[in-house]
């Protein structure tokens, strides 16, 4: 399945998606991340207006790790939860999802197709009138380098994931060391458009309870803004230590994202 909508229509389902770029910003991520793999479905009526994501479980690595019985990632937006309906009528019969989805959209999922909730992230970003400050203990690296070899071993396998923004010189490095030794550090690195990521946040064990991952991510938020570029930092809803990160740190909460999985048969 890999329905692309009329180049008119195209135009039209992006226009609608960035009126609101935050709310939708990770569809947006995955149609211009995955431009030849993902499909898209769009429609209009009486002034509103919803729009489909679908992308292969095979073309994301998260995605084929975390829900490998999975073969279709959906994603939606609408004016009108109930407007989805039609577009999730189009989805092949028989086939496994993982629905990506604002909880708004859940009864519309449910009641088109039997699911079951797996989990949430939860998305902060950085409010516009709060000053950002550096954490002076934070060093900032073009490279991931300072890593060294035992703490980027350590980190999650999404670092790889993220390595090619360091080749693009659009990636940067936040780390704090102790004793000469890489203790703790996070990655910023583009989502879609303005919107950058802080993600792969990590402080090695016997270093952690000082402060450090909010330092790091609070040093992230400062480096984007001077930048002219906007914060995103993600955790899911079980996560709480990283929940406590991010509003010690200055984040405040914009989206979250519920997924529901959907056995093939």
């Amino acid at each position: 399945m890999s329905t692309v909508v009329a180049a008119g229509d195209r135009a039209a389902a992006l226009a609608f998606l960035q009126r609101d770029m935050m709310g939708n910003l990770p569809m947006l991520k995955m149609l211009a991340a995955y431009p030849a793999q993902a499909g898209l479905q769009f429609a209009e009526r009486e002034g509103r207006a919803a729009a489909m994501l679908t992308l292969p479980v095979a073309a994301s690595a998260f995605d084929r790790a975390t829900y490998p019985k999975a073969e279709w990632v959906v994603m939606l937006a609408a004016d009108d939860a109930d407007d989805v309906a039609p577009l999730l009528a189009e989805l092949p019969a028989h086939a496994g999802f993982v629905f990506k989805i604002a909880p708004r959209f859940a009864r519309a999922v449910s009641r088109s197709i039997p699911v079951q909730r797996v989990t949430a992230y939860i998305s902060y970003t950085w409010p516009a009138d709060l000053p950002t400050q550096p954490d002076p203990r934070v060093n900032v690296s073009l490279t991931t380098d300072p890593l060294g070899k035992k703490l980027r071993a350590a980190m999650p396998n999404t670092l790889e994931d993220v390595l090619p923004f360091f080749d693009s010189g659009e990636a940067r490095l936040f780390t704090i060391a102790e004793g000469g030794a890489t203790v703790a550090g996070c990655l910023a690195y583009p989502n879609f458009d303005r919107v950058h990521e802080i993600g792969v946040l990590y402080t090695a064990p016997g270093f952690r309870h000082r402060g450090y991952a909010r330092g790091l991510a609070a040093t992230a938020a400062h480096d984007l803004r001077g930048r002219g570029l906007t914060a995103r930092y993600q955790t899911t809803e079980d996560n709480d230590a990283s929940q406590a990160v991010a509003r010690a740190s200055g984040f405040v909460p914009f989206l979250t994202l519920e997924h529901w999985f959907a056995a093939a048969g």
